[in-house]
């Protein structure tokens, strides 16, 4: 569903967020996304990044302790970063995808700014084969389900490409694979396509409803939003 900047929600029924990734950075439509969550308490946010390279471990997390920005630091949740690795093959903890230029920096100022304390784990996915996102989607939604977690989803597509409206329509018809073909066909112009379609399949094994916000212009992603729990918009 596309929706207003408006348009009420409870905040509590949040559970995803779809943020802007560098190739749309548009400050008030980030600022947008992140008010919805303004006020709520989580114990742990997930935050999901594409960083395609050729290197054998496809979900390398980074090893560090904390993340320190300009606007504080924040712990990891080692013992949940642990849980992910004892899960699943695909999962490491390796600093094989880490570096300053993450999305992740960019976006912990807005979640620092928005949430009273939390703490981080980020999940970059180096590999858009949808094998890999499929274990990425089955180590999330199975150990996450029923936790106080926000995951949060960085990747973006120009505001003024009217192809959000034949994904929306495959979102809603759970239509994965067709999804995946056209988003890897590269028409859509999507980056962060891997962590996006990684978002997508957790919230539908939640059973959420996902939601965008209105965009027109190619300084706005056409996929930032956010997915709640069903009848809570």
């Amino acid at each position: 569903m596309i929706i207003s900047d408006t348009t009420p929600i409870k905040p509590e029924s949040v559970r995803l967020l779809f943020v802007p990734d560098e190739h749309t950075r548009n400050d008030s439509q980030i600022k947008q996304i992140y008010s919805r969550i303004a006020g709520q308490q989580y114990d742990t946010v997930v935050f999901i990044e594409s960083r395609l390279m050729d290197i054998p471990k496809k979900i390398p997390m980074p090893s560090v302790a904390e993340f320190v920005t300009p606007a504080g630091t924040v712990s990891v949740n080692d013992a949940l970063r642990n849980e992910f690795c004892d899960e699943d093959d695909d999962f490491f903890i390796d600093d094989s995808a880490f570096g300053q230029d993450m999305e992740i920096y960019r976006h912990l100022p807005y979640l620092i700014e928005t949430l009273n304390s939390f703490k981080i784990v980020s999940v970059p996915i180096c590999d858009d084969d949808p094998a890999i996102v499929r274990e990425l989607d089955y180590v999330l939604s199975e150990l996450l389900n029923g936790r106080n977690v926000l995951i949060v989803v960085a990747a973006s597509m120009p505001g003024d490409n009217m192809v959000i409206e034949e994904l929306m329509e495959m979102i809603a018809q759970r239509d994965v694979s067709g999804m995946m073909n056209r988003i890897n066909s590269g028409e859509c112009g999507m980056s962060g396509s891997a962590a996006f379609m990684g978002g997508i399949l957790i919230a539908q094994s939640w059973e959420l409803s996902v939601h965008f916000l209105e965009s027109s212009t190619d300084e706005e992603s056409a996929v930032a939003g956010f997915a709640v729990l069903q009848s809570k918009l």
